[in-house]
């Protein structure tokens, strides 16, 4: 009996301890680590990349975008952790563009430790959203 309560003990205590370490003292969160991006003109190329991250992550992750309403004669594509603008704006302005990062947690890698245990991120912290002033001039 006192073998199956040891048990138990050490079973929550290794749960908890590791909700602690990956939920309050080193939260794993998606962040977007580009703080401004850079001014365009009028028929000339444009390329800004904006970053996104996972903070305190450890493990692979896979990372995807969803991006709000780009200017005319720019699109957008994904590159590993990172969003690309580019292309050639047709009209100046000032353009607002919201970039919402979403991760999520590779289960199925190939790496076999213990870093890897898919539970790394807590709560909500799998978003982070970004608005960017997009200025465009002649």
């Amino acid at each position: 009996m006192k073998k199956i309560a040891l048990l138990i003990v050490v079973l929550l205590f290794v749960s908890c301890d590791e909700f602690f370490e990956d939920c309050v003292f080193f939260p794993a969160k998606a962040e977007i680590r580009t703080t401004r991006i850079d001014k365009a003109k009028v028929g000339e190329e444009y390329y800004q990349e904006i970053e996104g991250r996972v903070k305190n992550g450890h493990g692979n992750f896979h990372y995807s975008f969803d991006v709000g309403i780009v200017p005319e004669g720019l699109s957008y594509y994904k590159l590993g952790n990172k969003l690309i603008l580019e292309g050639r704006p047709v009209e100046s302005g000032i353009y607002n563009v919201s970039i919402e990062l979403i991760i999520e947690e590779d289960c199925y890698s190939t790496i076999d430790d213990d870093e890897s245990d898919c539970d790394n991120i807590c709560f909500d912290n799998n978003t982070a959203k970004k608005n960017y002033s997009l200025i465009i001039e002649e």
